[in-house]
């Protein structure tokens, strides 16, 4: 959510159900002087006054039980002064001033502890300036400022705690320029930049302890360039290249320990070519053809020691035709070599 969304939705929830009723209309001259309503059991709900029909002057609004809800101030029918919104216990929750109708200057919100909450700032109607939400123990959560109701500039998120979170630039807006987020131990997790609110050039992510995560070229909101990923341990995950938002090219896995596990040739997002897994030792285990994203051909497979496994042919990633399987002493396996239809061998094969 954008801070102009957040700024006003939490407004609104604070201060829409706080406002004066609109008295019944009536025939006749314009109301003029006081007015009031009660509540049930004869208990004040709101006071104020009109001249020639329209609100003036000072109004007040209560609860059933009550306690003061909202305190406002009128000018010819247009809210024009202080507002105050309070809360059960008498003590203020929203307050701020209107000009002519419209919010204007600064407008605060409190913690039920009586903390500031938020402080944000008005200019006839529309965000100007600067903003701030704070924790109940005074630790400014979000800061920064708006202009002609956008934000714009650099904007702070911290933790609780008070520790760095994030730092996002804005413009009219939208997210352009840097942006960097911190982990909570305090050590950097991800920087990066934005253009018209959509991630754009390197990102770079990095573990708690400082190592490396991945870091990853962006065009316009998609993927483009070098990406690469690493394990905790510092050990190459995944490494290859994207065109358009798409995988291309060679791409190459490790396991979480270092090993090599595959090659996959990718032509725009698709498998195409020969994939290459490999043992734990470095050892082949099978050299698989693929065609636009299925295994398609004859594939090779081998035991660790280099020994033969499988050989057999795919056909839209499915096995078909004569498929042979040795076990790691050599021996044929005669459970699953055989004659393959759609997959699955059959019932009449031969090696059965």
């Amino acid at each position: 959510m954008s801070p102009a969304r957040h700024a006003l939705l939490f407004l609104l929830v604070a201060t829409g159900c706080a406002r004066p009723s609109q008295p019944p209309s009536a025939s006749g001259p314009p109301r003029d002087g006081p007015w009031q309503e009660l509540h049930p059991g004869a208990v004040l709900a709101v006071r104020g006054a009109f001249a020639a029909g329209a609100r003036e002057g000072r109004w007040e609004t209560w609860r059933a039980d009550g306690s003061p809800l909202v305190t406002s101030h009128w000018r010819a029918g247009r809210e024009d002064g202080e507002w105050i919104e309070w809360d059960a216990s008498g003590a203020p929750r929203v307050s701020g001033r209107y000009a002519d109708g419209a919010r204007d200057g600064v407008w605060t919100a409190t913690h039920p502890n009586g903390a500031t909450r938020l402080e944000i700032t008005y200019a006839r109607g529309v965000l100007e300036g600067p903003y701030r939400e704070l924790d109940e123990q005074g630790h400014v959560l979000l800061e920064g400022r708006f202009s002609a109701g956008e934000a714009h500039g650099e904007w702070t998120e911290r933790t609780g705690g008070g520790a760095l979170a994030s730092i996002t630039t804005w413009e009219r807006g939208r997210r352009h320029g840097p942006w960097r987020a911190w982990h909570p131990e305090g050590t950097l997790a991800a920087e990066g930049s934005f253009a018209d609110d959509v991630r754009d050039g390197t990102w770079t992510e990095w573990f708690p302890n400082g190592r490396l995560r991945c870091r990853a070229g962006w065009r316009a909101g998609r993927p483009e360039g070098p990406w690469c990923e690493w394990s905790t341990e510092g050990h190459k995950l995944f490494e290859g290249t994207h065109v358009d938002g798409l995988r291309h090219g060679l791409w190459t896995t490790w396991t979480a320990e270092g090993a090599k596990r595959s090659e996959m040739p990718f032509v725009a997002g698709l498998i195409e070519g020969t994939v290459t897994t490999f043992h734990a030792n470095g050892a082949i285990e099978a050299r698989t053809p693929f065609e636009r994203g299925h295994a398609h051909g004859h594939e090779d497979a081998f035991h660790p020691d280099g020994s033969p496994k499988s050989s057999g042919r795919y056909a839209a990633g499915k096995r078909v035709g004569a498929w042979t399987f040795w076990l790691a002493s050599g021996e044929v396996d005669g459970e699953r070599t055989g004659e393959y239809l759609d997959g699955a061998l059959l019932a009449e094969s031969p090696a059965r």
